[in-house]
């Protein structure tokens, strides 16, 4: 087992019977993400009170008409400019 000093090195080799392993604890499973409850409900003045009575109503969102003519215009505007730019250069 022992190995002759090579430039006055004072290192001992060691055996893998004279290894000690460390046994670690397995880690425990992490706790699951609690659910949202969908139908969550409260007691508040000795009345059943759910979650959508405390949210405030959703905002009315813009008429897709509106989006729709806006589209419509501009490419509209996109196809009479590209015929005045045919006309003009190209004819």
């Amino acid at each position: 087992m022992a190995k002759k000093p090579v430039d006055h090195d004072a290192t001992m080799d060691v055996s893998l019977s004279q290894l000690v392993v460390e046994e670690r604890a397995p880690k425990p499973a992490p706790k699951p993400a609690p659910n949202p409850a969908n139908n969550d409900v409260s007691l508040w003045a000795y009345r059943v009170v759910g979650s959508e009575d405390f949210a405030p109503p959703p905002e009315p969102q813009a008429a897709p008409r509106a989006r729709s003519w806006l589209v419509v215009a501009l490419l509209l505007v996109m196809l009479g400019a590209g015929a005045f730019l045919l006309g003009r250069y190209v004819l």
